[in-house]
């Protein structure tokens, strides 16, 4: 089950029974769309879960009639040869992508606007256990930061399909 609060008031905002029956190794907040309806002034949120070879699409939206919040699902499309992984974390980078570590050390990069599997990019011998990606800044390269199984912090930039590794250290 998938449990969401509403901070300001506390309550319980939502909560479903996914259709995947492992536990989220991961769950990660995208966009907040503002409502476009004078009478739903309630925003619409995107967030994304991983667990073992799947990442799904949430969108988290106010239904006016049974006044409460409602969680629908999509399974991200992954390759046809499929990517058995298990998905420890994930970061949003700007609002169109989403990156995932995976077990096999991979930074997995999903478009977050057609819900397809786009690169798969390896960054360790050890597993990719966490991510934290800078805000996008016009101009600049996008930078991920990479925590490694092998103890090592990668930083890789790049974006969509083109990933480079721009330096490491190893961690004692």
């Amino acid at each position: 089950k998938l449990c969401l609060w509403d901070m300001e008031s506390g309550q319980l905002a939502n909560i479903t029974k996914t259709k995947s029956t492992k536990t989220f190794s991961f769950l990660c907040w995208g966009v907040i769309v503002a409502s476009q309806r004078k009478l739903n002034r309630h925003p619409t949120y995107k967030l994304f879960g991983g667990s073992d070879s799947r990442v799904d699409a949430f969108t988290l939206y106010f239904d006016v009639h049974t006044m409460q919040y409602k969680l629908e699902s999509t399974p991200m499309q992954m390759p046809s040869s499929g990517l058995m992984r298990r998905y420890y974390c994930a970061a949003m980078i700007g609002d169109q992508f989403l990156v995932a570590g995976s077990s096999a050390g991979e930074l997995c990069v999903f478009n977050v606007d057609t819900g397809v599997f786009r690169a798969c990019v390896p960054v360790s011998c050890g597993g990719l256990l966490s991510i934290v990606a800078n805000p996008p800044q016009p101009g600049k390269p996008q930078l991920v930061y990479c925590g490694c199984g092998d103890g090592k912090l990668k930083v890789v930039q790049g974006a969509d399909l083109e990933w480079i590794l721009d330096g490491e250290t190893s961690l004692s």
